[in-house]
């Protein structure tokens, strides 16, 4: 693991397990990792306090390649393979257990995903079923009691490189084959 001071990256206490496809939440103090590839699709969490990682509940739905918002004590996971095909599975966290929540309306994996907490995430993107060419362009925003369908993005887009921000506003970057495309969410 690595931590950004601002400036630099400096070397830090690496996780116990070593996984690819795995998604993460939270700030450099108070970080949750779950899921990801070991060979198969994985349910563990660590947290991680700024210094040490500790293992924590187990998610309900193993999965790799999916997308998960919010802090240490309101996180959420959804879509994902498990194992393929997609998945619309969705579960919050509260600190130090998984609960299962709403699907999906979309089976998605490789989708990004933003937000402040459980109760205001967004979803944007993935692809439907394994292989190409299937990336969407939906949209979903959950607010804490269903998942809701938002206006499309522009362009179909899975294994999003990058998206951050609130529920009400995001941006997501890139996507797989390569692509240096932006696109903006007001929640609109």
């Amino acid at each position: 693991a690595f931590e950004f001071g601002g400036s630099s990256w400096t070397a830090a206490n690496s996780a116990s397990d070593s996984k690819s496809f795995i998604t993460g939440f939270g700030i450099q103090t108070a970080g949750v990792t779950c899921g990801g590839d070991t060979g198969s699709n994985s349910d563990t969490t660590e947290e991680y306090d700024g210094t040490n990682w500790t293992s924590s509940g187990t998610l309900n739905t193993a999965r790799a390649n999916f997308a998960s918002a919010g802090t240490l004590t309101a996180g959420i996971a959804y879509g994902g393979t498990n194992p393929p095909p997609a998945s619309s599975a969705s579960e919050t966290y509260n600190g130090s257990t998984w609960t299962t929540g709403p699907s999906l309306n979309r089976a998605v994996f490789a989708n990004g995903g933003t937000g402040a907490t459980n109760s205001a995430a967004l979803g944007m993107g993935g692809y439907s079923s394994p292989g190409a060419p299937n990336q969407v362009t939906s949209t979903e925003l959950y607010d804490g009691t269903s998942w809701v369908t938002q206006p499309n993005m522009s362009t179909a887009r899975g294994y999003n490189t990058l998206s951050f921000g609130t529920s009400t506003s995001a941006v997501t970057v890139g996507d797989f084959p390569g692509s240096n495309s932006v696109e903006i969410f007001t929640g609109e």
